[in-house]
């Protein structure tokens, strides 16, 4: 077995186990629950996005210039601490710890995960498949976010700890699996210093335009978009009873490991910028009928938003690492994680604000407000490439 089938195994079992996450489904609903209120709940979630934020660029270069399975060790340590101070505490700064722990783990993860897949296809000869292998990857993480939906939900109906504690058991074992993973060489041996490095990245935004936009582009969507995403049990709830959101959430899993199966068919036939630009449209025209309509029917319509995200983002993450380069990789991926965390915490906090004054549905509906620009600067960015390819 060569690096890259050994890395490939290793990362579809520890991606499948470090996302069953059964909690992560009813987080919101257990941090309001224990601290009586949303935009405190909203507030612990924001403070794991501020976290990373703080982090992506010392664990970026991290990755780069020490070990990238180091970083994924690391993280899968962090990340099991931080679940357990959330299951032994209701008290909020202790929440807020567990927060942190949360964030370091996510900020070591962002970049580094798909860095290792870039780097162990580039050593096997086979860095133009980073789509197939990534999306492949995805599999996992969406059948493990299946899994916790539904058991998340009804596990919660018996109570809330219970989910926390039978979250410890993935997250330990993806501990374990972190350890078999096996560094990929690097293409040059590390030189300069971590400002020449961090110098170098900057300079390759300043001067590539095309990076900046679609940057910018999946910034915003990160951001807004999974802040949308951690107040969306709220809004099932509004409509269903505790027992059903799961169900409800576990749909778009259901779509997105299909789409994600489907993802190498859809990038065989059409162009990145293509399934980027429609499923962007889709989901949006989706979202706004649910949330306009507002009736018994709308969470069973926004079921539907997520079914074009398999294809979508193995598009635009084969669009972001064609523009990365080799040397900075992680780091680049952890600047954008950076802005997207900080966009994150903010809308965090503002849909929490808005779902404790006047509803989740409310907050829903202007997330979704500030989502479409997406939509109109990757086309504007795609434009301006072909122009150049002209």
């Amino acid at each position: 077995m060569n690096l890259l089938q050994h890395n490939m195994r290793a990362l579809f079992r520890f991606t499948f186990l470090s996302n069953v996450q059964p909690y992560y489904v009813v987080l919101v609903l257990y941090f309001a629950h224990i601290l009586h209120s949303y935009a405190l709940a909203a507030s612990v979630w924001a403070f794991v996005q501020i976290a990373q934020a703080a982090l992506e660029i010392p664990t970026g270069v991290i990755s780069d210039r020490i070990s990238r399975v180091f970083s994924l060790q690391l993280g899968a340590i962090a990340s099991l601490s931080g679940l357990l101070i959330y299951a032994l505490s209701t008290s909020y700064p202790v929440l807020l710890l567990g927060a942190a722990l949360q964030g370091l783990s996510f900020a070591l993860f962002s970049g580094n995960n798909n860095a290792i897949i870039y780097d162990s296809a580039r050593h096997a000869g086979e860095k133009d498949d980073f789509h197939s292998y990534y999306s492949k990857t995805n599999i996992a993480l969406e059948v493990g976010g299946i899994i916790a939906a539904i058991s998340g939900s009804i596990l919660a109906a018996i109570s809330y700890t219970l989910v926390l504690w039978i979250s410890v058991i993935p997250q330990a074992l993806a501990v374990l699996v972190a350890f078999t993973f096996i560094e990929p060489p690097r293409t040059s041996p590390v030189s300069g210093n971590v400002y020449s490095h961090l110098k170098d990245v900057l300079k390759h935004y300043k001067h590539n335009s095309h990076l900046r936009m679609m940057s910018i582009a999946s910034i915003i969507g990160g951001g807004v978009g999974g802040a949308a995403w951690n107040i969306m049990p709220a809004y099932y709830r509004l409509y269903v009873p505790l027992s059903y959101v799961g169900f409800l959430t576990s749909a778009n899993y259901i779509w997105s490991t299909i789409g994600f199966n489907l993802s190498g068919w859809f990038m065989k036939r059409f162009k990145p910028a293509t399934i980027l630009l429609v499923g962007e449209a889709y989901s949006r025209v989706v979202s706004f009928v649910a949330l306009v309509s507002s009736t018994v029917a709308s969470p069973f319509i926004m079921m539907f938003y997520g079914a074009p995200y398999g294809p979508t983002d193995t598009a635009k993450q084969h669009l972001l690492h064609q523009e990365f380069t080799d040397d900075q990789r992680a780091t680049m991926d952890s600047l954008n994680s950076l802005a997207t965390s900080a966009v994150y915490a903010g809308f965090l906090v503002l849909v929490g604000y808005l779902a404790d004054k006047y509803s989740p549905r409310i907050s829903l509906l202007v997330c979704n407000l500030f989502l479409l620009p997406v939509f109109f600067i990757y086309r504007a960015t795609f434009k301006a490439i072909s122009k150049v390819g002209e």
